[in-house]
């Protein structure tokens, strides 16, 4: 592909990264060596995903493609299993896992759980994502990000209409460098009635 929507880059000493994903559709994964790989996903079963590298270093890892099919209640994609890994990302998720033509939603549950060397979140993370929530769409999605001390103002801004179960809870919790909220941060989403943790 000529086309990657969304990069990350890890920390010093990585000798293997991977993540889960639990969407239906074709991706790929360039994993920072010169190895790209393609992944065929017919379910949304989470699925780990992983790559060894030769040496131990800093990675730069590029996701594309595009999701076609979800779960209710299953995270797309996943990092929490690579623990604190994560310094800086940039691009979208949203344009891998957009809403669906019949505008079903994915879930982001738990996506960055744990990464406390990850200090932004910009606003155009989830952007291609709109209308209704789905359950659990943003829980714990940056819960333990000690490090995280910037919010981007329009990251949910897609988001309209009816909430869904649990769809903000625990999106922040235990994140402790967060100094400041985004004025505008939830202003699409004025019928939330629970920001549990």
């Amino acid at each position: 592909p000529t086309n990657w929507p969304f990069v990350i880059s890890t920390v010093e000493g990585v000798n293997r990264w991977g993540f889960y994903l639990g969407a239906v559709g074709t991706f790929w994964v360039d994993w920072g060596d010169g190895t790209v790989e393609k992944i065929d996903s017919s379910s949304t079963t989470r699925t780990w995903y992983s790559h060894e590298y030769k040496t131990p270093g800093k990675r730069t890892v590029k996701l594309g493609g595009r999701a076609t099919g979800y779960s209710e209640g299953v995270a797309v994609i996943d990092f929490t299993s690579q623990y604190s890994y994560i310094t800086t990302m940039s691009g979208s998720l949203g344009q891998i896992f957009p809403t669906l033509p019949d505008g079903t939603n994915p879930c982001f549950a738990n996506t960055f759980n744990g990464q406390v060397n990850m200090t932004t979140v910009h606003n155009g993370l989830f952007s291609g994502i709109y209308g209704q929530p789905v359950k659990d769409m943003f829980r714990n999605t940056f819960s333990n990000c000690w490090m995280l001390h910037y919010i981007g103002d329009g990251l949910f801004s897609g988001l309209s209409g009816v909430p869904a179960e649990g769809m903000f809870d625990g999106t922040f919790s235990n994140s402790s460098g967060i100094t400041s909220i985004p004025e505008n941060l939830f202003a699409n989403c004025t019928e939330v009635t629970s920001f549990s943790y």
